[in-house]
C-alpha cells in the first residue's frame, strides 16, 4: 500500500470514528404531525448510527413504515389502547401522563446521555399534550431536550392554540428552571 492509500485509509477510519462518536440523538414524533415530520427526517437524512427515531401516539392511525411506533395505552396492566383525542387537548391527559412515565422508564430515558428532539404540532389533540408531558418529565431528569414545533396559524383558533402551546412550554421551562430550545415551523 503506498503512502497516499495509507493516508486515505486513515482518513476514512477517522471519519467513521468521529461519526460514530457523535452525540446520541433521539427524535420522538408525537402524534400525527410529529410522526409525519419524523418520517421526512428519517427518509431525508443519511442513516447515521447515532440517530434513532420513534413515534408515539394515542391512535394507531399515524404509524409509519420502518419507524418504531409506541401506542400509549389507557391502562398498562390491561394494555387497553387509547383511541386518539379527537382534536381535544387534554382529553386523555391522565392516561398520557402514565403512558409517558412508562415510556421514559422502558426506554431508560432518565439516563439518556444525548439530546432528545420532541417533534409535534401546536394544534390538535394528543401531540402537544404528549410532548408537554414528556418535556417536563425529561427536563426534571436532566435530559437535554429540544422542541421542534409545527404550527398552523391559518385560523384564529389555530393561532390561539399555537400561542397556548408556546405559553405551556414557557411555563414548563420556568417550573423546571431549565432552558428549552424550541424551533417553530409555520
Amino acid at each position: 500500500m503506498n503512502t497516499y492509500n495509507n493516508i486515505l485509509f486513515i482518513g476514512i477510519q477517522n471519519k467513521k470514528k468521529r461519526i460514530n462518536n457523535m452525540l446520541k440523538t433521539l427524535f420522538i414524533g408525537c402524534a400525527g404531525a410529529g410522526s409525519n415530520v419524523i418520517e421526512v427526517l428519517k427518509n431525508g437524512l443519511p442513516d447515521y448510527s447515532f440517530c434513532n427515531y420513534v413515534t408515539v401516539d394515542t391512535s394507531s392511525a399515524n404509524t409509519k413504515k420502518d419507524i418504531e411506533f409506541v401506542h400509549f395505552t389507557k391502562d398498562s396492566l390491561k394494555n387497553e389502547l387509547l383511541n386518539g383525542s379527537g382534536g381535544v387537548r387534554g382529553a386523555n391527559l391522565e392516561d398520557i401522563k402514565k403512558a409517558s412515565a412508562k415510556f421514559i422508564n422502558d426506554r431508560k430515558l432518565h439516563a439518556f446521555d444525548g439530546i432528545v428532539y420532541l417533534v409535534f404540532s401546536s394544534n390538535g389533540g394528543s401531540g402537544n399534550v404528549i410532548a408537554g408531558v414528556l418535556l417536563k418529565e425529561l427536563l426534571l431528569k436532566d435530559v437535554t431536550v429540544c422542541c421542534i414545533m409545527v404550527h398552523d396559524t391559518s385560523s384564529k383558533q389555530y393561532a390561539g392554540q399555537a400561542l397556548d402551546t408556546i405559553r405551556a412550554i414557557n411555563k414548563i421551562a420556568v417550573d423546571t428552571n431549565k432552558a428549552v430550545t424550541t424551533m417553530y415551523f409555520i
